[in-house]
């Protein structure tokens, strides 16, 4: 299949291009690079290197959105470094741990 992705991953832009799907699948209905164009296949191949890349990179988008915030960070700190009590900070420690441990590098 014809992609943006397949054709970005090759080097192009959204300008060098107009894909179209009229019902039978996407087609590259103009080229206005000045390269050559790219065969399906070499469209296709390159989208799977871009998608190995994305799932390779899943777990990275996993973590950031699941671990404890800056300001939970700033306030856990603060409170360990200026206060008397870790009770914060050893939360914030447990907090981002369990993120890292739930979405482990493959």
């Amino acid at each position: 299949m014809i992609t943006n992705m397949g054709l970005k991953k090759l080097g192009f832009s959204e300008d060098d291009y107009v894909l179209q799907d009229d019902g039978d699948g996407v087609y590259i209905a103009k080229w206005n690079s000045g390269s050559s164009q790219p065969t399906k296949t070499q469209i296709e191949t390159a989208h799977a290197q871009w998608q190995t890349e994305q799932d390779a990179k899943a777990y990275v988008r996993a973590r950031s959105d699941a671990y404890p915030s800056v300001a939970d960070f700033m306030e856990a700190y603060t409170e360990k470094e200026i206060g008397s009590s870790s009770t914060k900070w050893d939360a914030y420690v447990t907090a981002y741990n369990k993120v890292r441990s739930d979405n482990p590098k493959p």
